[in-house]
């Protein structure tokens, strides 16, 4: 072999030998690296298991100034569906609904006043307002009637989500609703209830028929009267409009009803044309409690003799009573008439988790190394989170 062959071998021989020792070299650089990465990978996810996975310890450790014995992000809220249905074919726009919700039956402190929320399934956030709210204690709620307005194209169903949990100190997220009534009869909605000087007493023993602004469902008033039984064991209240209805389009008739003692009585409803009169007794009112009446006025349950009814000239709202003497008073709001009702259906509760922005806020009350003592872990590490 010539030495020109021997020197060309030879620094051959030492490129291969530097870069295999480079690729050594690199290797036994890079095993510690990619071994802190693992490590780090996994505190970073036993970490995103203790703060994510549980309400910590207690569960309350947002409203204490001590450290928690664990930590937790996680807050256990209820929501409640409700689907509503067109069922006349005709689309809706901006209609009311409304609906009796029962959010703690038990009075567990559940539900607070001023967390409710409602939600369409794409999570818009819809406006909303609570009537007739019956409180616990501490503005918790034990049931409330819940009203929000609904868009609907004919045939179409949707489904809205009620959210509420029980802390307290949130802002309450109901408004006022601008209501479209334009598949009622008045369109206006309530003008009928509003004032009292299209009513009179039906039966009863004279008293005045008055516009209550104290005991109503929704607007300026209600229409009540207070009065005693006569001897026809009949009082109440009788709509005569300056011109007959025509409900021939509107085949539905709607009202709330308040009755201040059940005891004793019964509620009927009536509509007449000056010659025939269909009535019904209105079955479900309880005691010092608004009633929501609603019924198809061609339907089952309605007695008498069929009429046009486009030609309806009195309404009446009357309680009936077997012995005269005793005295009651009935309210009546937002009557009117209207075409089929949207179908509103309400389901149980369902138990969700969501990270609570409470607790999440909590954290800035401790410090890092207090943190890192409850955690159990001498890293530092960052929080963060982002909405969806």
């Amino acid at each position: 072999m010539s030495y020109v062959d021997m020197a060309f071998s030879i620094g051959i021989f030492i490129l291969f030998f530097g870069i295999t020792m480079m690729l050594i070299i690199s290797f036994f650089l890079k095993e510690p690296e990619a071994a802190s990465i693992e490590e780090f990978r996994e505190k970073a996810t036993s970490l995103f298991d203790i703060l994510f996975s549980s309400e910590g310890s207690p569960k309350n450790w947002e409203d204490t100034s001590q450290s928690p014995s664990e930590l937790g992000l996680i807050k256990t809220i209820q929501r409640i569906p409700i689907i509503v249905k067109d069922t006349a074919q005709t689309a809706r726009t901006n209609e009311p609904i409304t609906e009796k919700v029962s959010f703690d039956e038990g009075c567990k402190k559940e539900a607070y006043n001023t967390t409710i929320r409602i939600y369409d399934d794409d999570i818009n956030a819809i406006n909303f307002q609570l009537n007739k709210s019956v409180i616990c204690t501490d503005e918790f709620l034990n049931e409330s009637f819940v009203r929000f307005l609904v868009n609907l194209s004919a045939g179409q169903s949707k489904k809205y989500w009620v959210y509420y949990y029980n802390e307290t100190g949130i802002p309450a997220g109901y408004s006022d609703l601008t209501i479209s009534t334009a598949s009622w009869s008045p369109t206006d909605g309530d003008s009928w209830s509003d004032g009292a000087s299209d009513w009179s007493i039906y039966g009863g023993a004279g008293a005045s028929v008055t516009a209550d602004s104290t005991e109503r469902w929704r607007g300026d008033s209600a229409i009540k009267i207070q009065d005693t039984f006569n001897d026809n064991s009949i009082a109440g209240l009788e709509y005569n409009p300056a011109s007959d209805i025509d409900a021939s389009s509107y085949p539905y008739i709607d009202a709330w009803i308040y009755v201040d003692d059940m005891s004793s009585v019964s509620v009927n409803a009536s509509i007449g044309n000056g010659t025939d009169t269909l009535s019904t007794t209105i079955s479900g009112i309880s005691s010092g409690e608004w009633y929501h009446f609603e019924s198809q006025i061609t339907g089952s349950g309605w007695e008498g003799q069929s009429f046009n009814t486009a030609e309806i000239d009195d309404v009446r709202f009357y309680m009936v009573n077997s012995t005269p003497g005793i005295t009651r008073s009935i309210s009546v709001d937002e009557f009117h008439f209207e075409i089929q009702p949207i179908n509103v259906e309400a389901y149980p509760a369902q138990n969700i988790t969501i990270v609570s922005g409470k607790k999440v806020n909590a954290l800035n009350n401790f410090t890092i190394g207090e943190l890192r003592a409850v955690l159990g872990e001498d890293y530092k590490f960052r929080v963060e989170i982002t909405e969806g």
